[in-house]
Order: C-alpha cells, then sequence, then structure tokens
C-alpha cells in the first residue's frame, strides 16, 4: 500500500499549495530527464528512482489535476468566467498529460521492479510528458494564479479543505 500523499502542513493559501505541487512537479521531471539520460540502466539507483517516479506521476500528479479542475476550475468560473477559455484549454493539456502518462508509467513499473525497457521508449515517454506538462504548469502560473486573487475567504477555504481532504481519503 502506497503512502498517503500530503500537503505540507495544510498551507491556509491553497494556491500556495499549488505552486509547492508545481515546484514537485519540476523536482520529478528533472528527475526523469537525468534518468533518461544516464547512459545505462543497469544503474542500481534506477529502480528506487523509478519507484519514486510512479508513485507520484501514479498519485500526486493526478491529485494536482483534481484540485484543479474539481475545485479550483469551477470556483474560478463563477468569479472570473473570462477564465473559461484559459480552463478548457489547461483541461485539453490534462488529457494530453494523462495520455503521456499511459506510456510513461508501465515503464517505470517495469524499471521499479528491476526489468529492462526499450531506453529509447523512456527516453520518448518522458520527452513527451515534459514537453506538455511543464508548459502547462508555466501557463497556470502566469495566467490562472493571479486569477486566484478574485477568490474570496470562503472560496479559499473551501478549496483548501478539498485539497487537504482529496489527501487524506
Amino acid at each position: 500500500m502506497s503512502p498517503k500523499l500530503s500537503l505540507p502542513l495544510a498551507p491556509a493559501d491553497p494556491v500556495a499549495a499549488l505552486a509547492a505541487c508545481h515546484e514537485r512537479i519540476r523536482q520529478y521531471t528533472l528527475g526523469l530527464e537525468r534518468l533518461c539520460g544516464l547512459p545505462s540502466l543497469k544503474n542500481p539507483q534506477v529502480p528506487l528512482a523509478a519507484a519514486q517516479a510512479f508513485h507520484y506521476f501514479s498519485e500526486g500528479l493526478p491529485l494536482h489535476a483534481k484540485d484543479e479542475d474539481l475545485s479550483l476550475g469551477p470556483r474560478l468560473l463563477k468569479v472570473a468566467p473570462q477564465a473559461a477559455s484559459l480552463l478548457e484549454d489547461l483541461a485539453a493539456d490534462h488529457v494530453q498529460i494523462d495520455a503521456a502518462l499511459e506510456e510513461l508509467l508501465p515503464l517505470l513499473l517495469q524499471l521499479s521492479e528491476g526489468r529492462t525497457v526499450e531506453e529509447e521508449a523512456l527516453r520518448h515517454a518522458c520527452t513527451r510528458l515534459s514537453t506538455v506538462l511543464i508548459p502547462h504548469i508555466e501557463r497556470e502560473e502566469d495566467e490562472l494564479f493571479p486569477l486566484c486573487g478574485l477568490l474570496g475567504p470562503a472560496e479559499r477555504e473551501a478549496f483548501r479543505d478539498e485539497l487537504v481532504a482529496r489527501r487524506n481519503s
């Protein structure tokens, strides 16, 4: 059984929690790039690195997407209807991210179990994910996060409570 994913100290500001998730996304994506750049996947550290990446990208990242799609998006639409197009674009990115993960996760699982994978397939899957994921989070930071200032205290508190509950279920 996997350990529960948690938010650091249930931050009072849910947008800060999302920003912290973005930093983890960057760290794990960088870790994938390092993994794919190894001269050989026979390195004894590969199974552990692959297991950690598998755990984050199969559990942590989907929670983050739910935070945006189920908690933040509907609230923003109420206070910033002009965000509809942006939210649609970001939701379309989530579909592309999910497709990239469908390709990547089985490879990470195989590596975590000490099995071999086709190195070019792994590099392709890592590149496919990072080319959509990194621009996606940058767009959120540049365009979506500033709109969060329109949320009132009650909406922010409810949003934060949903983030925490999602990780404790």
